[in-house]
C-alpha cells in the first residue's frame, strides 16, 4: 500500500480584476472587516470609506466628537459618500455658539485626550462651532444623497440653499413636523423620489388644519404621482382632523405599492366625529380602489370610529380583483398605549372579518398587531383562510406565509389549531396578555432561610400542557415570536418551546442556541 501525500498549491489572488467585481466581493463583508482590510486594494478602500460615511446626523447635542466627525465632511471626497442624512435645524444655534472652554469644563473624566485633540484645531478662546455658511457648504457636497430626514421645521432660505444639491439623487424623504401650519415643502418635483413619509401633529382643537394639510401636501403628492412607490402619513391631532379632502384631491398613483396611514384621535366619539369618520373612510376606500391600482401593502392604525367605518364599507365591485399581499391593522386604544379593551375588539371583529375575506386569496402577510383576540375569535379568523384556500392535490392551501396576532390567553391549543389550518405558515408572531392554564397557587412564606412552601409558577402549567399535547415536527414554521403584552413572565419555558418546535430556525429573532442561552425573561 503506497503512502499518499497531499500537495498544496499556493494560488495568488488576481490583482487585475475589474473594480465592479471587487466591489461586489466587498459587499459581503461587514464594515468592521472592511475597516481592517481597507488597504487591500482600491476597491476595498472605497467600499470602506462608503460604509464609514454612509450615514450622518446633524441634530444631536454638540460635543467634540460630533464637531470632528462633521467637519471632516468639508472634504468633498468624503461628503459625496454620504447617502443618509438626518437633520434637525433647531440645534443649529447650539452648534454655532459652542466654545472650547465650555467643553473643557463639561467634558467627562477619561476624555481629556479628545478635548486636547479638539483644542489643537483653534487657538484658546476662539469659537469652534459650525456656522450656517459652513453647514450649507458641507451639505452642498452631499451630491449623492438618497435618503433625507428633516426632524423639525426648517427655514425657507436654508432649504432653498441646500435643496438643489441632492434634488436629482434623492429617493426617500422623511418629514417630522411639529405643526402643520408651519411646515414647508420645497416646490418642484424630485425626479426620482420613491418614498415619502410625513409625521405631523395638529395642536388645534377645531380641525382648522384640515385645509392646510390638503392644500400643502395634496399638490406635492400629485407632483410625484408617477414615481412614488411608498407613502406613509402619520397625523397626531388634538382634534378629529378630516383627511377626506386630501384623498379626494389625489390623482392616480400607478407606481404606488405601499400605503401606511396612522391617525389616532383624542376626542370622544360624537355625531360630528361619526360624520367625519364616514367621509374619511369613503374617500380612503375610493382612493385605494380606483386610484392606486397596484397597491400591494396596506397598513392602517386609526381611531376606533374611523377604523370601524373603513372596515364596514361594502367590498369593491366584482370587476376588481383582490391584490393585497400585506395587510396590517392596528386598533388605537383609548389610553393611547397597551392593548384595546375587549369591548372595542368585539365591535370591530365582525367588520374586520368581512374586510379580510375579500383580500385573503392573495394575502401572504397579515399583522393584526394589538388586536387582542380570544381563542374563539382566532378560530373564526383561521377558518376564513381555510374556506377561501385553493385546493392542490386534494389539500386546501392558502398563500399566507406570515401571521402576527395578539391574544388574551396563550394556550397550547392555539398552536395546534394554527398548525392544522395553516400548515405552510413560515412566520408566526403571538403577543399575549396571560398564559393558560393560569392556575393560582399560594404565595411562598419567607423565613430566615429564604422562601418555603408550595409555589408553582403560571408557566409551569403552560409547560406541562405544551409537553403533553404539542409536537410540531411536521409544521413548516421557521420563525416564531412570542412576547407578553403587559408584564414579564415569572419564569421561563424556553426549553419546552424549543423542543416542541424542532423545525423552527429562529425564536424571537435569535438562533436556537442564542434563544436558549439568553437570560432575558421578557421572552418566554
Amino acid at each position: 500500500m503506497s503512502d499518499s501525500t497531499s500537495s498544496f498549491t499556493h494560488v495568488q489572488a488576481p490583482t487585475h480584476l475589474p473594480y465592479e467585481i471587487w466591489a461586489h466581493v466587498a459587499s459581503f463583508l461587514s464594515s468592521d472587516v472592511l475597516d481592517v482590510n481597507f488597504s487591500f486594494n482600491r476597491a476595498f478602500f472605497h467600499c470602506a470609506m462608503d460604509a464609514r460615511y454612509r450615514s450622518t446626523r446633524f441634530g444631536e447635542f454638540p460635543n467634540p466628537q460630533a464637531f470632528l466627525a462633521f467637519k471632516r465632511l468639508k472634504d468633498p471626497s468624503l461628503s459625496s459618500r454620504v447617502r443618509d442624512l438626518t437633520y434637525r435645524h433647531e440645534t443649529l444655534p447650539m452648534w454655532m455658539n459652542s466654545s472650547s472652554a465650555k467643553y473643557k469644563t463639561e467634558a467627562p473624566k477619561g476624555r481629556l485626550w479628545r478635548i486636547r485633540t479638539l483644542s489643537t484645531l483653534s487657538t484658546s478662546g476662539q469659537r469652534i462651532g459650525i456656522s450656517e455658511h459652513e453647514l450649507i457648504q458641507i451639505i452642498s457636497g452631499m451630491k449623492n444623497l438618497t435618503n433625507l430626514t428633516l426632524e423639525s421645521h426648517c427655514p425657507t432660505p436654508f432649504l432653498y440653499a441646500i435643496w438643489p444639491t441632492f434634488k436629482a439623487s434623492l429617493q426617500s424623504l422623511v418629514l417630522n413636523m411639529l405643526e402643520i401650519p408651519d411646515w414647508f415643502i420645497p416646490s418642484g418635483a424630485i425626479p426620482h423620489l420613491r418614498s415619502l413619509t410625513v409625521h405631523c401633529s395638529c395642536p388645534c382643537t377645531k380641525g382648522a388644519s384640515s385645509n392646510t394639510i390638503h392644500t400643502s401636501l395634496g399638490p406635492y403628492l400629485n407632483a410625484h404621482r408617477d414615481t412614488l412607490q411608498s407613502i406613509t402619513l402619520s397625523v397626531h391631532a388634538q382634534c378629529n382632523l378630516d383627511l377626506s379632502l386630501l384623498f379626494k384631491s389625489l390623482s392616480s398613483f400607478t407606481e404606488l405599492t405601499a400605503l401606511s396611514l396612522t391617525q389616532p384621535s383624542l376626542t370622544p366619539s360624537s355625531t360630528t366625529v361619526n360624520g367625519v369618520s364616514s367621509d374619511m373612510a369613503k374617500s380612503l376606500r375610493a382612493f385605494i380602489a380606483a386610484r392606486a391600482p397596484n397597491l400591494e401593502s396596506l397598513s392602517i392604525n386609526l381611531y376606533n370610529t374611523l377604523l370601524s367605518a373603513f372596515l364596514s364599507l361594502p367590498p369593491p365591485t366584482t370587476t376588481l380583483q383582490p391584490r393585497f399581499k400585506s395587510l396590517q391593522v392596528q386598533v388605537w386604544s383609548n389610553e393611547g398605549q397597551g392593548p384595546p379593551v375587549p369591548s372595542t375588539v368585539a365591535s370591530l371583529f365582525p367588520p374586520l372579518c368581512l374586510y379580510l375575506r375579500w383580500h385573503i386569496p392573495t394575502l401572504t402577510k397579515l399583522d393584526l398587531g394589538n388586536v387582542t383576540l380570544s381563542f374563539a375569535q382566532v378560530k373564526v379568523l383561521l377558518q376564513l383562510f381555510q374556506s377561501t384556500a385553493k385546493e392542490s392535490d386534494g389539500v386546501a392551501h392558502t398563500p399566507l406565509r406570515s401571521l402576527h396576532l395578539a391574544v388574551v390567553e396563550l394556550e397550547p391549543e392555539l398552536f395546534v389549531y394554527a398548525s392544522t389550518m395553516l400548515p405552510r405558515l413560515q412566520t408566526l408572531g403571538i403577543a399575549y396578555v396571560t398564559l393558560k392554564p393560569n392556575l393560582s397557587y399560594p404565595r411562598p412564606q419567607e423565613n430566615n432561610n429564604g422562601l418555603v412552601g408550595l409555589f408553582r409558577l403560571p408557566t409551569f402549567e403552560f409547560t406541562r400542557a405544551m409537553q403533553a399535547q404539542c409536537y410540531f415536527n411536521h409544521w413548516e414554521l421557521e420563525h416564531l415570536h412570542i412576547r407578553p403584552l403587559r408584564h414579564w413572565p415569572w419564569s421561563s419555558c424556553k426549553e419546552t418551546i424549543a423542543d416542541v418546535f424542532p423545525r423552527v430556525k429562529t425564536f424571537n429573532g435569535a438562533s436556537r442556541a442564542e434563544y436558549l442561552s439568553s437570560a432575558n425573561m421578557s421572552n418566554i
